[in-house]
């Protein structure tokens, strides 16, 4: 099932403010003028910034991109999941999460990437999850580096044992 609204915003002006609300035309008939609108929405300088980044996203093929950066990734941490505290390697696009059954597991494992120079992030309800999101022209090599030195860290992460 699709979702009947998209809102999009941040990245979308290409650093300007700019949002917008994607919907089918059976939903858009059903709103009268000024329900709906957008504190980032019209504003032409902004506007134009987001063509130009659409632009951008359709010419370089970025689209594409994310889905090999993603694939790559997925396929660099795929020794995580016989980690009987990794719960499960997920993502949407170039964003790769790798969840952890709790939070001292996701920090441990961050705290050892950055040994290794790698600074990367929690996320989820409880940060039990490590995110990856890579601008899009990272290199290869580079995103290789930083999803093993999260498998070494997660792989010989050693989590205090409360006293």
């Amino acid at each position: 099932m699709t979702p009947d609204i998209l809102a999009l915003a941040k990245a979308l002006g290409g650093g300007l403010p700019l949002g917008a609300i994607v919907t089918p035309s059976r939903v858009q008939q059903k709103w009268l003028t000024g329900t709906h609108g957008s504190t980032f929405g019209g504003n032409p300088v902004s506007c134009a910034s987001g063509l130009a980044t659409l632009e951008i996203i359709r010419d370089e093929g970025l689209v594409a991109r994310a889905e090999r950066l993603g694939d790559l990734m997925v396929r660099a941490l795929a020794p995580l999941l016989t980690d009987p505290h990794v719960r499960e390697v997920r993502r949407f696009g170039a964003m790769v999460a790798v969840e952890f059954d709790d939070a001292k597991y996701s920090k441990a494992a961050i705290a050892g990437a950055l040994e290794r120079d790698v600074l990367l992030i929690t996320c989820g309800f409880h940060d039990q999850a490590v995110r990856f999101i890579p601008p899009l022209n990272i290199s290869e090599a580079d995103l290789r580096l930083g999803t093993k030195a999260l498998v070494e860290a997660a792989s010989s992460a050693t989590v205090a044992t409360p006293a």
